[in-house]
């Protein structure tokens, strides 16, 4: 909840605390313990919400990483050989062991 309802919730409990009636006190003093609770259940729920969020954000965080670390892993394997021929500028006769030989680029 937002600081507006704690203030709401303040100004409710000095309203009631200004009005003075005989026999009424203990009425006054239930709300006014009743007010504070649920003021104090708002702080806690808000303070919940915030470490539920960062520990979302963590959590997302880490997923994001894995994501691309499987995106990293299922990309082709590079294939290592040796240049036996430069045939210009931009290519090259390349020989794989089992494979055979390629022109590259």
């Amino acid at each position: 909840m937002s600081s507006s309802a704690i203030t709401h919730g303040a100004r409710a409990a000095a309203q009631l605390a200004d009005k003075p009636q005989a026999g009424a006190q203990g009425i006054r003093e239930y709300h006014l313990h009743k007010i504070q609770e649920a003021e104090q259940k708002i702080v806690d729920k808000t303070q919940n919400l915030r470490r539920l969020e960062a520990q979302r954000n963590s959590l997302n965080a880490r997923v994001r990483l894995l994501k691309d670390e499987l995106n990293l892993l299922q990309e082709p394997g590079l294939t290592i050989g040796e240049v036996i021929k430069v045939i210009g500028k931009k290519k090259a006769l390349v020989k794989i062991q089992p494979e055979g030989k390629y022109v590259v680029d």
